[in-house]
């Protein structure tokens, strides 16, 4: 697993984590006595929240662990302090003064409800201050500031040793990760813990830290354990592999330590939740089982999500958004609900399914309209979704088509309708360490409706490579930008952010005016990349079909086959084609979708000269009909062909953008060819020559000044003919300008 790949698996743990919390909160009126007790009671729903509590906290540390590490080493300890300090630390300060009086309203109504105003007069014991359900938050940025004053210290104690320590541990966590054991090992310090606290009340596990500020030893070894392996597991992704292999029998091995838990302890209602006057190795033996099925519970989780949710998905991606509202939210609600239903005659079957649905909805609702496209969502999730009205009608996959669609089309500027565009200044080059500053038309680093898609100041980093350096550049409509730069320059970072397949660590970036992850403005994007692998055994034209099937206005089969004259092969097998003939059925199924935004990647490797004439027009035609288009390419004379604009990027910067004849005039050098007598190292002795070289009657000239070469030739010798000078091709500019840049 690398490190660019969003771990979508690990945001779906996250959020199972912190809706199980809503869960757990549910099922406690059922089975004990709370601010109300429900007049049905449940040994099920007992026996539910005994198991989702032995892990869930645990859980929930060891992914906070795991991305806390993944922050820091993105963004730096001053960035990672300023994101938690307003992710978490503002959350937790806001969050306790709307939601404690409510929590504690909730209660003092249910229980005045079910016991009358008496109920208040009861003595209440109070063990310090009431950090209700966010206490998590609490403790979060207490292992924030051990973790990170321990690394600290440990890097100014070990000096230049600190590399050899980090190694020394990476290598104790990764044979400890392949060991069947592990669980039990991690597992050893906190049961310790319990056992030797004698205020220990086994059935209820790692006690609760909800009360009072002082931090509590069990919590802290506990989830302060499972937020160190988390942290130093991310150093090594590849030992995530390790629990998607074995996360059945981690499974097994949980629910069976769960039911041995239970076997001694008793289930609620029936057996002794202090287990007072049980042998001193019966309650180590207990405590071994409770905390090693912990470790077994998270690692075999992380692993089946690992194996089953790793794929992005448009409704994991909002479920894990909405979850942090979701939870801090819920239990206010959920109290008040519980107190509702308490005494209505119905089965808990009925009820505590209604209580989770209502609270849900509610919360639901509030986060899609009040928290997403606010300040709220913005603290919560780093970012607001706003809320758009859809001008056009959506079209449904099940509506009938209209006979000839017509998408949005932006016209060409054509002899008769001249464009109105602005000047755009002469490209330059970045000479500067700093954020580079490429010259552009006014305004092109702010958002504008009319470009297609946008990069506004994005940095994107994996781990400690920066790939994307405050790079801004714009797509406008109807243009073919020629996307350049050595390999490992940030292209493929760039088009998979225009695409929705990454999110930027700063900055910004629009599809359509759009967020890229929302599913409607990808369907107006067409893509065609290097290696792309098309079912075999299927027909070309059932291909384009099934493509063209996703999209909402498509071109019909027999249009595509005509824009990418690609006819004669549309009843062969794919399998059965030649690389190239691949190709052209590859780019027939990126344009069938009448796409807006075109994204090519190195389209004509594969295909003879014939076929690449082919797919010219066919851009062509597709750029007089509206469609931008993005070109990838290291065949220099394929964007000198095609693009109306050329961006260069190189270590991550975007270090050069303009026209072709603007590139080309970032060099001065100028090829002079004529037909001459005169020797070639006469000529190379010249002042203002680079080279010549000669081929039978022709010379061949490399000249910075080409007007002084082309005067002196013309004296030396009065027989010159068939003279010719241009300027440097695009292949040597972009060679000139990457060699600068580097």
């Amino acid at each position: 697993m690398s490190a660019p790949e969003r771990l979508h698996a690990l945001d779906a743990v996250r959020a199972f984590a912190l809706l199980l919390g809503i869960v757990l909160h549910a099922t406690m009126t059922f089975f004990m006595p709370l601010h109300v007790t429900d007049s049905s009671q449940s040994e099920a729903l007992g026996v539910t929240f005994f198991v989702i509590h032995i892990f869930r906290m645990s859980l929930f540390f060891l992914i906070a662990g795991f991305f806390a590490h993944m922050l820091v080493q993105r963004r730096g300890f001053k960035a990672f302090v300023g994101n938690r300090a307003k992710r978490i630390v503002v959350p937790m300060i806001a969050g306790w003064v709307v939601f404690a009086p409510l929590t504690i309203g909730a209660m003092i109504w249910g229980a005045v409800k079910m016991n009358g105003p008496g109920a208040l007069d009861a003595p209440q014991q109070s063990t310090g201050f009431p950090l209700i359900h966010l206490w998590f938050l609490y403790y979060l940025c207490l292992l924030y500031v051990i973790v990170l004053g321990l690394r600290a210290a440990v890097d100014a104690a070990a000096g230049a040793r600190a590399k050899t320590l980090r190694r020394a541990v990476d290598g104790a966590v990764r044979a400890l990760t392949l060991a069947p054991l592990a669980p039990l090992v991690l597992a050893a310090p906190l049961a310790l813990v319990l056992v030797l606290d004698e205020s220990w009340i086994p059935w209820g596990g790692i006690p609760t830290p909800d009360q009072g500020f002082m931090p509590r030893v069990p919590a802290l070894v506990g989830f302060g354990s499972a937020f160190v392996f988390g942290w130093l597991l991310h150093r090594q992704l590849d030992l995530l592999h390790e629990f998607r292999r074995r996360w059945p029998w981690l499974l097994t091995f949980a629910v069976a330590l769960s039911a041995a838990c239970l076997w001694i302890v008793g289930s609620p209602g029936q057996g002794d939740p202090l287990m007072a006057g049980v042998p001193a190795w019966v309650r180590a033996v207990y405590a071994a089982c409770y905390t090693t099925s912990s470790w077994c519970w998270a690692f075999g989780i992380v692993g089946a999500a690992l194996r089953l949710f790793s794929r992005p998905s448009p409704v994991a991606r909002y479920v894990a958004d909405s979850s942090y509202w979701l939870y801090l939210a819920h239990l206010p609600l959920v109290f008040f609900l519980q107190a509702v239903v308490a005494d209505w005659p119905l089965h808990w079957s009925v009820k505590f399914p209604l209580i989770v649905t209502a609270a849900l909805t509610v919360l639901l609702a509030s986060y899609h309209y009040v928290v997403r496209p606010t300040f709220i969502g913005e603290v919560l999730n780093g970012r607001r979704y706003p809320r758009r009205r859809r001008r056009d009608v959506p079209v449904s996959m099940d509506s009938p088509r209209p006979m000839h669609p017509e998408p949005p089309r932006w016209p060409r500027p054509t002899l008769s309708e001249p464009a109105h565009r602005e000047p755009s200044p002469s490209p330059r080059l970045v000479h500067s360490p700093g954020p580079p500053q490429p010259m552009s038309p006014p305004g092109e680093g702010g958002r504008h409706p009319e470009h297609v898609a946008e990069l506004a100041n994005v940095t994107m980093r994996f781990g400690t490579t920066t790939a994307l350096d405050a790079v801004s550049l714009a797509v406008r409509p109807g243009e073919l930008l020629a996307l350049l730069g050595p390999n490992g320059a940030g292209k493929t970072t760039a088009i998979s952010l225009w695409l929705g397949m990454l999110e930027p660590d700063e900055g910004s970036v629009t599809l359509m005016g759009r967020s890229p992850l929302e599913v409607a403005n990808r369907r107006n994007v067409g893509v065609m990349m290097q290696d792309v692998q098309l079912a075999p055994a299927l027909r070309a034209r059932e291909l384009i079909e099934l493509t063209a099937s996703y999209y909402p206005h498509p071109y019909s089969l027999e249009e595509t086959l005509a824009l990418t004259r690609t006819t004669a092969l549309a009843s062969k097998r794919y399998g059965s084609l030649s690389g190239g003939q691949k190709r052209q059925i590859q780019f027939a199924t990126a344009v069938c979708a009448r796409p807006q935004l075109l994204f090519l990647d190195e389209p004509t490797v594969g295909l003879d000269v014939e076929a690449r004439e082919m797919l010219w027009r066919t851009i062509r035609d597709l750029l007089s009909n509206g469609t931008s288009i993005v070109l990838t390419t290291h065949y220099l004379e394929e964007a000198e062909a095609l693009a109306d604009r050329v961006a260069v990027l190189a270590r991550g910067r975007l270090v050069a953008t303009g026209t072709v004849d603007e590139m080309r005039s970032l060099v001065a050098r100028r090829r002079i060819t004529c037909t001459s007598a005169l020797d070639v190292e006469v000529i190379r002795s010249w002042p203002g020559v680079i080279d010549a070289v000669r081929d039978a009657q022709t010379v061949e000239i490399t000249a910075f000044e080409a007007e002084n070469v082309v005067r002196r030739l013309l004296e030396a010798d009065a027989s010159v003919g068939r003279l010719e000078v241009r300027q440097a091709s695009l292949a040597e500019a972009f060679n000139e300008i990457t060699k600068e840049a580097a």
